[in-house]
């Protein structure tokens, strides 16, 4: 009987030793100097990205994930709508151009003056959009132009309505 309790707590003794020294021999096993274990959570950096200008995208330049430098295109913006405004700005500098013309061959010195401002500052918009702007910015522009000889033009009515009422005794000078 003594050497069935001998034999009793033997065993549990040899299965912790032979544990210990398991665990002992495969830590040092994997234990390499050049890799440092930690716990924590990473953090993904999220940059949002601004266009001066407002417009749907037309084509992506870079994919998700994929690492940028600073003045890099990552987007290209649909340019219809600038193309279009530069168009109408175009329109609008020809409109107040003529307007001027008109003006200057028999209008009042306030009138002209207005019109030649609204002329050079139609054209300062078209060639400082045409010196290096975006096709949206370029449309922008040809847009206040329209704009512009649509006013130029409804003001050329109205001052030969003038004029013919004035002529006519019906109004008198201002």
């Amino acid at each position: 009987m003594k050497g069935k309790k001998k034999l009793i707590l033997l065993i549990p003794v040899v299965i912790i030793a032979g544990v210990v020294a398991y665990r002992y021999v495969r830590q040092r096993l994997e234990y390499n100097p050049n890799i440092i274990r930690v716990s924590g959570n990473m953090e993904v950096t999220d940059v949002e990205l601004s266009f001066r200008i407002a417009g749907w995208v037309e084509k992506r330049l870079v994919s998700e994930g994929q690492s940028v430098q600073a003045g890099q295109d990552v987007a290209v913006l649909d340019g219809t709508e600038l193309s279009q405004e530069v168009g109408l700005r175009e329109r609008e500098v020809a409109a107040a151009q003529a307007v001027l013309a008109e003006l200057e061959a028999g209008s009042r010195a306030e009138e002209i003056a207005e019109a030649e401002a609204a002329v050079a500052q139609a054209q300062g918009k078209v060639d400082e959009l045409e010196a290096g702007s975006r096709p949206q910015e370029i449309a922008t522009a040809r847009a206040a132009v329209t704009r512009a000889q649509a006013d130029a033009d409804y003001r050329k009515t109205d001052l030969a309505r003038m004029e013919k009422l004035h002529g006519s005794g019906a109004a008198t000078e201002q």
